[in-house]
């Protein structure tokens, strides 16, 4: 199994078969960090290089019962992430034959000075993040947006809010560009204990300052209830008296689906809603069984990748102190 020849859906089950429990919880671990099975984009998520290990670690750890008798043992996990980055674990390194001679290869062109700056170029890349000053840790994590780099920030401003957007460039999620200048003069305040504020002088007007978490696209996910389309708060729908955190991200499509589409749903209907949720919690399957009027429709969609988004990313800027769940103008995925 080399990198990028298995499919999402393959990679899931060999995970899962390698941690021995059920696919589902890895997907709803994925999905935590906006990788969905089904959605092309989040083929090339997970491969990319801002998708860590750790990232991935953490959010299957959390699932599985971090911390308990039941969490899988680190060989085990370690080895279901390599799979879920599309690498093969298993794989035999090659052995060179014992016979076989070491021979260095020396360009005639590199001279003696060229080959120290080379290790001190090594060196430089094996430095821990803790040993990087301000200004480089910051420049990294705009070219890289990176998570380790961010917690170490987060770490030296005491969680306290130095982030300041550029006017001008893309608003794209998760490439919002850094004023580094400006940030840095406020990171500055803050590892000193100065409480910063969260709207600072910019020029002739005014600024947002972040918190660097508040650039991750984790934390600026909102889930949307597949019944009655309202911000979820860790699965719950307060409208609707019900909670989504186990139902798969398909199950909540197709759920949207019968909710929007079926014709003979009642959203008023608490009876109709509960129903629909229990249909919802036992999977897909159960689904299609119960509501088989809606199956067809709902594969056609999903071959085309246009199911309903039931998850949106807040832009930045978009504090909004009496409305945290605002999602107008938000980008759906």
């Amino acid at each position: 199994m080399s990198r990028n020849t298995l499919s999402l859906q393959d990679r899931v089950q060999k995970a899962a078969e390698v941690l021995q429990t059920d696919a589902d919880k890895i997907k709803e671990a994925l999905a935590c960090l906006g990788i969905e099975i089904g959605d092309e984009f989040s083929e090339s998520l997970i491969d990319a290089e801002t998708t860590t290990e750790e990232m991935i670690r953490v959010k299957i750890l959390d699932f599985l019962g971090h911390g308990t008798d039941k969490a899988p043992k680190p060989a085990r996990i370690a080895a279901a992430v390599a799979i879920l980055k599309g690498k093969d674990p298993f794989k035999k390194a090659e052995e060179k034959p014992a016979d076989a001679p070491t021979v260095s290869v020396v360009e005639p062109s590199k001279t003696s000075s060229s080959g120290a700056d080379l290790v001190v170029a090594h060196l430089e890349a094996m430095r821990p993040i803790t040993q990087f000053k301000d200004r480089e840790l910051l420049e990294r994590y705009v070219l890289e947006r990176d998570f380790e780099i961010e917690r170490e920030l987060d770490h030296r401003s005491r969680s306290q809010p130095f982030v300041i957007l550029k006017e001008s460039g893309k608003k794209e999620p998760g490439k919002e560009p850094i004023d580094v200048e400006e940030s840095l003069n406020l990171l500055k305040r803050a590892r000193k204990g100065k409480v910063n504020n969260t709207i600072v002088p910019y020029g002739d007007k005014v600024a947002n300052v972040y918190r660097i978490t508040e650039l991750n696209m984790d934390d600026r996910k909102v889930e949307l209830c597949p019944i009655c389309g309202e911000a979820l708060y860790k699965g719950y729908c307060e409208k609707c008296e019900l909670n989504f955190q186990t139902v798969t991200p398909e199950a909540r499509a197709y759920t949207r689906l019968i909710a929007e589409e079926s014709g003979r749903f009642q959203k008023d209907s608490f009876a109709d809603r509960k129903a629909l949720h229990a249909s919802a919690v036992k999977g897909l399957e159960d689904l299609r069984s119960t509501w088989p009027s809606m199956s067809k429709h709902y594969d056609d969609l999903a071959e085309t990748n246009d199911l309903p988004k039931l998850v949106i990313i807040e832009n930045r800027p978009s504090r909004r102190v009496a409305d945290p769940f605002h999602v107008a103008g938000n980008r759906s995925f």
